[in-house]
């Protein structure tokens, strides 16, 4: 209870030029594994051509816990994983 108090939605940064089948996959593979209340956004940015774009599902939920951070680490990496 107390995450969910803390915080309300995951966030995930994706260099536009490194998004894959793999990738994707993997984020959706982990979204549908662990349905839950927070809100998953992504951010999807480009340095050349400056810009970021932000992306949400107002019908896919994601639960939090240490088995989601773990897996969203592995494939985005720390630098790219936030809460809010």
């Amino acid at each position: 209870d107390m995450k969910a108090k803390r915080f309300k939605e995951v966030n995930v940064k994706l260099n536009l030029a490194e998004i894959n089948d793999i990738t994707i996959n993997g984020l959706l593979d982990i979204i549908k594994a662990n349905p839950g209340k927070f809100n998953f956004k992504m951010n999807v940015y480009d340095m050349d051509e400056k810009y970021d774009v932000a992306m949400f599902s107002r019908t896919m939920k994601i639960d939090l816990n240490k088995d989601v951070q773990k897996s969203l680490l592995e494939i985005v990496g720390e630098e790219n994983v936030s809460f809010g």
